[in-house]
């Protein structure tokens, strides 16, 4: 397979990723802050997402000029996996604290 049509169809899923959790992100945003505070919460989370788009080119540019292309994706693995398990440990403390009377 040529490394042009693995680059193509692994953007196409990224895609579809990104597609499905900004709208997510935004539910569970609506969901979880009330009436008054939703315009403020949506003001921050679309900040941290423009913070994101800004901020993850420039530090993988600076990781490729320092250290290699392939670092880029060791790094962008081990972020992804700090997040995860923060999230999954958050996750089970709130489920651990609403089992708690």
């Amino acid at each position: 397979m040529s490394s042009i049509l693995m680059f193509s169809m692994m953007q196409f899923v990224f895609g579809l990723c990104i597609c499905a959790t900004i709208p997510a992100a935004n539910s569970i945003t609506a969901k979880h802050i009330s009436h008054t505070s939703q315009t403020k919460a949506f003001s921050v989370l679309y900040s941290a997402s423009q913070c994101g788009n800004i901020l993850g080119p420039v530090i993988s540019t600076a990781v490729v000029m320092i250290f290699g292309p392939r670092q880029v994706f060791g790094l962008a693995s081990a972020l992804l996996f700090i997040i995860f398990s923060f999230l999954f440990m958050v996750y089970h403390i709130r489920k651990n604290d609403k089992k708690s009377p």
